[in-house]
């Protein structure tokens, strides 16, 4: 059963479901930036405990592996949580493993196998929270925006993805040069927790339980679905 909410807001301003896309945009932004850090980081980590290519690339493999695993698991998981609470929880998920990635290697840093070990483990977790987000991220587009006008809203998600891809080297190189490689994480960690917090205070799953929407937004993203149904 889905949550109702009164609807207290009143005409004019920003469509609600712009101001949830914008979030998605973050969201997205968020995700690519802490899934990937980790590529820019990899010379700093070889010096320090002198693995090999190969050694290298099985730890970057073990996050493609678990992400092309858990696709279809995540979208199970939006599907039963919805998009509310499952990107909440994933972009959470983002924000302790990030902190993770920096913290485990020194639990097991006698041995650079040990070392090797935990951050293919943190990397394998963080492909499993990277699995849901487009998956769940179309959902709420898809809840959001009528049937027919998905385009648009996707297309900007997806550049929120490229624009974090985009940041990501000078922000990370940056981190690293001035603090150290594990301190980067540290310190980006928190951000995939700022957007979990965002998220679940503004987002929901369906237009009829925020308190911001109008019965005219609500009519307009309905009438979509009503005018492509097949007759």
């Amino acid at each position: 059963m889905t949550e109702s909410r009164p609807m207290t807001a009143r005409p004019g301003g920003i469509p609600v479901r712009f101001r949830i896309l914008a979030l998605l945009f973050v969201l997205g932004f968020v995700n690519y930036l802490l899934r990937n850090n980790l590529s820019v980081a990899l010379p700093s980590i070889h010096q320090e405990f002198g693995f090999s290519n190969t050694e290298l690339g099985w730890i970057l493999g073990s996050f493609n592996l678990s992400y092309a695993l858990f696709q279809i698991p995540g979208g199970v998981f939006g599907d039963v949580y919805g998009p509310r609470r499952a990107l909440t929880i994933i972009a959470v998920t983002w924000g302790v493993l990030t902190a993770l990635t920096g913290f485990a290697p020194g639990l097991l840093v006698a041995s650079a196998t040990g070392a090797m070990v935990a951050l293919m483990v943190t990397r394998f977790l963080m492909g499993i929270a990277n699995a849901p987000v487009f998956p769940v991220s179309v959902g709420a587009i898809a809840n959001w925006f009528p049937v027919g006008s998905w385009a648009f809203p996707n297309a900007l998600q997806s550049s929120g993805l490229v624009l974090g891809q985009a940041s990501l080297g000078p922000l990370v190189t940056l981190l690293i040069v001035e603090f150290g490689w594990r301190e980067s994480f540290y310190l980006l960690a928190p951000v995939g927790l700022v957007a979990a917090a965002w998220w679940w205070w503004y987002g929901r799953d369906e237009p009829s339980q925020h308190r911001a929407i109008t019965a005219a937004e609500i009519e307009l993203i309905n009438a979509g679905g009503h005018a492509s149904a097949p007759k």
